[in-house]
């Protein structure tokens, strides 16, 4: 039950003294706890990574998280960061990109979604590449105040939108507003607690976890 309430404080993002000061647990054992629930997300997302399976309904998008420390080098840098949502599952897949130009965007697309999915984005010009390829694009044109219409795909009535990864990217942005958290380490381990399938692995992996 411990181990539990513990695992819970963690994916909600609780610091470490809260965690420990609410649970009535010496700091140092939550520590190492943590450490080790970062070691199993790790491990999961590794043995288990995010893979889209069917020629479903995605929604694409990116933001940008200003000044990132680089806890090795110490130096702050911008970060793009791009994420794929599959609708039908929740599935979410978060990596770094360079830049928001169209072979940043669309290149882990290509690599990421099957062929013949219906992509939704908005209207950035990067992701103009990808009506070149295997898939039914559908776009949102933020610039004229759109950001939502249906319309018909495969006799199937549709929602054209990316407003649940929008959502996401905002939940990001505020994640990371105070610059102490800005940093590699904490924008790892926040990304993956959004992930489904290493959230998924991290609560099977239980049990190889050392008790308190």
């Amino acid at each position: 039950m411990t181990q539990m309430r513990i695992m819970c404080q963690f994916v909600a993002d609780v610091p470490v003294k809260a965690c420990a000061t609410s649970l009535n647990l010496r700091l140092g054992s939550v520590v190492n706890y943590y450490d080790n629930l970062r070691g199993e997300y790790l491990e999961n997302l590794k043995a288990d990574p995010i893979n889209f399976s069917g020629n479903l309904e995605y929604e694409v998008d990116e933001c940008l998280i200003k000044a990132v420390i680089d806890k090795t080098s110490g130096h702050r840098h911008n970060q793009w960061i791009a994420g794929i949502l599959e609708r039908s599952s929740g599935l979410l897949s978060l990596y770094r990109i360079p830049d928001r130009s169209g072979e940043s965007l669309v290149g882990p697309i290509l690599e990421k979604v099957p062929e013949n999915s219906i992509i939704y984005s908005d209207d950035w010009q990067g992701y103009g590449e990808l009506s070149k390829h295997n898939y039914i694009h559908q776009t949102v044109v933020h610039s004229r105040g759109e950001y939502q219409r249906n319309t018909v795909i495969k006799n199937k009535l549709v929602s054209v939108h990316i407003n649940t990864l929008e959502g996401i990217n905002h939940v990001i942005k505020q994640r990371h507003s105070n610059k102490s958290r800005r940093n590699t380490e904490r924008i790892d381990l926040f990304w993956l607690r959004l992930h489904t399938a290493a959230l998924e692995g991290l609560f099977s992996g239980l049990l190889k976890l050392n008790s308190l």
